[in-house]
């Protein structure tokens, strides 16, 4: 099924696979039942892609869960969500537009994160693409200037500029951005620049 925007979906124990609006906004999926929800979704399959099974095919295949009461936000290029219940359990969702700033639970749909990357004269990866990333920071944790690149190599005086001690720049919902992240500097004498990432 289609949805459109708030639009409410009974959930069961056979998994179903709803398909998401055609447009670029984030949509919060709340889980208004009584049961827990497994949630999946994942932009490298088609929509058209078979699906069968139930919840513990789901978990099987690297879903979360959404509790009562819960609500994620969905990022807007991801075209389908997987629901389903325990078996024995049925749960209600809703999808609403937009995403809420308080109550929201970012579940684990991409690994957390955290480290150090040493960023030199060259061009060099600081995070890796991840069709399955809700946000990302980046710190600068050193005496020089870094700048960094969506997507394409970075290079000096060019793009996203952090400066020394302690620039940032967030990856959000408002911004989200799935692709390579790289950076570059002029090291100085320490050879390197170090840049604290952590992703969602």
């Amino acid at each position: 099924m289609k949805i459109t925007v708030p639009d409410t979906v009974s959930v069961t124990a056979t998994a179903q696979r709803i398909n998401m609006p055609d447009w670029l906004r984030p949509l919060t999926l709340r889980n208004l039942g009584t049961g827990q929800v497994a949630f999946r979704y994942d932009a490298s399959v088609p929509a058209a892609t078979a699906l069968t099974g139930n919840e513990a095919a789901l978990r099987a295949l690297g879903a979360s869960v959404l509790m009562y009461g819960e609500s994620i936000v969905i990022p807007p290029q991801f075209p389908w969500v997987d629901l389903a219940c325990p078996t024995g359990q049925t749960a209600t969702v809703v999808f609403e537009a937009g995403h809420l700033l308080n109550g929201v639970r970012f579940a684990s749909v991409a690994s957390v994160g955290a480290g150090t990357v040493a960023v030199g004269d060259t061009t060099t990866v600081a995070l890796a693409a991840n069709a399955k990333r809700i946000a990302a920071t980046f710190v600068n944790d050193s005496n020089v200037v870094i700048y960094l690149s969506l997507g394409v190599d970075a290079v000096l005086r060019a793009g996203i500029r952090l400066n020394a001690a302690g620039g940032s720049f967030e990856i959000n919902q408002d911004n989200l951005f799935t692709g390579a992240v790289n950076a570059i500097c002029v090291p100085g004498t320490l050879g390197s620049a170090n840049l604290c990432v952590t992703e969602f």
